[in-house]
């Protein structure tokens, strides 16, 4: 339990997935986060078969009861040029921000390097091997700092759109709210205005059907004037990305065809 030293109102951000599947389970091809807040969406593309342990302890708390889970936890750390961190705190009530509940610590999985865009375990000082609830994504190029500190901080997730969301959120104002105990709310950001923290509402985890651009859970000639449009618009979304390489351009047409038409 920790004390703040004033009261606020705050924004509700979640973490949703809108993603379906259907018939077409060749094409699934992993797990996705989306992050919504109130300053956009961030969608992470999961990394099981990099950091199968780290990605099995963020499960284990998104699918935790409620008052265990990340269902209204804040964003309760934010260094410019660093990192902007999250998952340990629910969103205060009375001026007293409760702790995640936390299961046994992790064991260290360093392997991805920790790169802007990334999304990492956080963990105590001195101990590799003590990450539990709390995650932070990387707003810079953090590998020559976190890949060799306390044995590499392990990457699980990885920012496949709403990128200019993360920096947004680490653009708001931060400010100092536990002076009488220094360390845990020394920067919590705020929005412009003072009075609104950027929290985590919830967050569904489901698997990526390619090609289904239009989120109804099928892959149709519906999703042509959309997956056109953000061809066109050079917007990102990753369920366009029929190719798998990261990046939607017009390379994507041949699998978006061939999916589409279930050869």
């Amino acid at each position: 339990m920790y004390h703040l030293k004033q009261v606020l109102f705050f924004v509700v951000a979640g973490i949703l997935v809108a993603f379906g599947s259907s018939g077409l389970t060749s094409k699934v091809v992993g797990q996705t986060v989306r992050f919504e807040t109130n300053v956009g969406n961030i969608e992470v593309q999961l990394h099981p078969n990099d950091a199968p342990i780290a990605v099995a302890n963020f499960l284990s708390y998104v699918n935790a009861p409620a008052g265990s889970n990340y269902d209204g936890t804040f964003f309760h750390r934010s260094i410019s040029n660093f990192i902007i961190q999250g998952g340990g705190f629910y969103l205060p009530e009375n001026g007293v921000a409760n702790s995640v509940p936390s299961m046994p610590p992790i064991r260290n999985e360093f392997g991805i390097s920790n790169t802007r865009g990334t999304l990492a375990f956080a963990k105590l000082g001195g101990n590799p091997d003590s990450a539990t609830n709390q995650w932070f994504f990387n707003t810079a190029d953090n590998s020559a700092n976190l890949d060799v500190q306390n044995g590499g901080f392990t990457v699980f997730g990885t920012v496949v759109s709403g990128m200019n969301i993360v920096d947004a959120i680490e653009a708001v104002d931060t400010f100092n709210l536990d002076a009488e105990d220094p360390g845990t709310f020394d920067n919590v950001p705020l929005i412009n205005d003072g009075s609104n923290f950027v929290i985590v509402n919830t967050i569904t985890v489901v698997s990526v059907l390619l090609g289904d651009v239009n989120l109804d859970g099928a892959v149709s000639f519906e999703d042509i004037p959309i997956f056109i449009d953000l061809l066109t618009t050079g917007s990102y979304q990753n369920e366009a990305d029929c190719d798998q390489n990261a990046t939607l351009d017009f390379a994507d047409i041949p699998a978006f065809i061939a999916i589409l038409t279930g050869q």
